[in-house]
């Protein structure tokens, strides 16, 4: 069987964020946890969306509600720069995904989202991986703090803060 590690690829999406989605959606988590079991158990090559409904009946009865499919319809291998890269989303309102590939005797597994381009960071980590290169997590198009600033009522003058002048315009 081969080594599996986790990495992160995305500041935002490190440990953690993957302690707070253990604590408040549970239900997702046990779906995280169910990938990465299956992606162990398919060592690293293809998991289906049959084979996430059999693996928890609390994770069946979710999904059939949802009518959402885990998998992809058209496999989980990704294509162009990212082939040899799986993807399966664990939320139908999320764009985060849990990216695997193997690699020399190990399964690396990420996470990643679509913005602002789908899963870059994570085809660009498991290049560099390949590589031998040491793997370090990339800036998020826009991070949770500041995600929660410009979703405030709070004017931003108040905060302390001006986003649009500090990320926004170039000087």
């Amino acid at each position: 069987m081969l080594d599996v590690e986790i990495f992160h690829c995305n500041k935002t999406y490190n440990q953690d964020w993957l302690k707070d989605k253990k604590r408040s959606n549970g239900i997702q988590y046990k779906i995280i946890l169910a990938i990465i079991d299956l992606v162990k158990k398919n060592s690293g090559g293809a998991i289906t969306q049959k084979e996430i409904l059999n693996y928890d009946e609390e994770i069946k009865e979710y999904l059939e509600r949802r009518k959402f499919r885990i998998v992809p319809s058209s496999g989980t291998e990704m294509t162009g720069n990212g082939r040899g890269i799986h993807h399966a989303k664990y939320s139908q309102t999320k764009s985060v995904a849990v990216l695997w590939s193997v690699i020399g005797d190990g399964i690396y597994i990420t996470f990643d989202d679509h913005a602002p381009i789908k899963f870059h960071r994570a085809i660009y980590s498991f290049h560099q991986i390949r590589l031998g290169r040491p793997v370090f997590p990339l800036k998020p198009k826009c991070s949770r703090k500041m995600r929660e600033i410009v979703k405030s009522k709070k004017p931003w003058i108040y905060k302390g803060i001006d986003p649009r002048d500090r990320f926004y315009y170039s000087k």
